[in-house]
C-alpha cells in the first residue's frame, strides 16, 4: 500500500511539472490558429506520461460523443491536482463567455511555474529539518544495535526486567512525538 502511494506521490508530481509546458504548448498553438481540441491532440501526439496520456484519454472521450466540459472533469478527477482544477476552471469559463483563452493558459502557466519554484525552495530551506528528524529517528536504533553487537549484556536490563521494557516503550513513544513535532515545524504548505 505505501509503494502504491509512493508512485500516485510521483506521478501526481511529474503531472505538477509537466503542466507548464502543456499549457505553454495549448496557448502556442491557439495562437497559430490550432483549435483547443487539435493542441489536446498535439500535446497527446508530443508529451510523455502521464500529461500525454491523461490528454489522450480526454481526446478520446470527446471523440467518442463526451463533451469536453465532462471529459476535462472526468481527467480532473483521475489527476487530482489543484494546478489543473484551475486550468479547467478556466477553460470552461472561457468557453461560455469568451476571452483569449492563449493569454489566459499563460498566466495560469507563470501561475503555475511560480508555485513549483516556490516549493522547491520550500523543499531545500526545509532539508535541516528534515535530516534533524531522520538522524532522530535512527541513532537511537543504531546506538543499540552496536550495543548489542560490541557488549550484548549491556542492554539485557532493558529487555529482560519490566522496568527496563517500560523505558524502553517510554523512549519510543517519546522518539515518536520527537519526529512528529519535528515534521509538523517543517511540513511548510507553499
Amino acid at each position: 500500500m505505501a509503494l502504491l502511494g509512493l508512485r500516485i506521490r510521483r506521478r501526481r508530481k511529474k503531472f505538477t511539472n509537466q503542466l507548464g509546458d502543456m499549457l505553454t504548448m495549448v496557448a502556442n498553438a491557439l495562437r497559430a490558429g490550432f483549435s483547443f481540441m487539435q493542441a489536446f491532440e498535439l500535446i497527446a501526439r508530443e508529451m510523455d506520461a502521464p500529461m500525454g496520456r491523461e490528454v489522450q484519454l480526454v481526446v478520446n472521450e470527446v471523440n467518442l460523443g463526451n463533451t469536453l466540459e465532462s471529459a476535462l472533469d472526468n481527467m480532473q478527477r483521475r489527476v487530482a491536482s489543484p494546478d489543473f482544477e484551475l486550468v479547467v476552471t478556466a477553460v470552461l469559463i472561457q468557453r461560455q463567455v469568451g476571452g483569449d483563452l492563449a493569454s489566459i493558459l499563460d498566466t495560469i502557466s507563470e501561475t503555475i511555474a511560480e508555485r513549483v519554484r516556490m516549493r522547491r525552495e520550500v523543499m531545500a530551506l526545509t532539508a535541516q529539518g528534515r535530516a534533524s528528524a531522520m538522524v532522530v529517528g535512527l541513532v537511537p536504533v543504531a546506538l543499540a544495535g552496536a550495543m548489542s553487537i560490541f557488549n550484548p549484556n549491556y542492554l539485557k536490563p532493558l529487555i529482560e526486567t519490566d522496568m527496563g521494557r517500560m523505558f524502553v516503550l517510554g523512549a519510543i513513544i517519546l522518539e515518536l512525538i520527537g519526529i512528529l513535532i519535528i515534521r509538523r515545524i517543517v511540513d511548510i504548505k507553499p
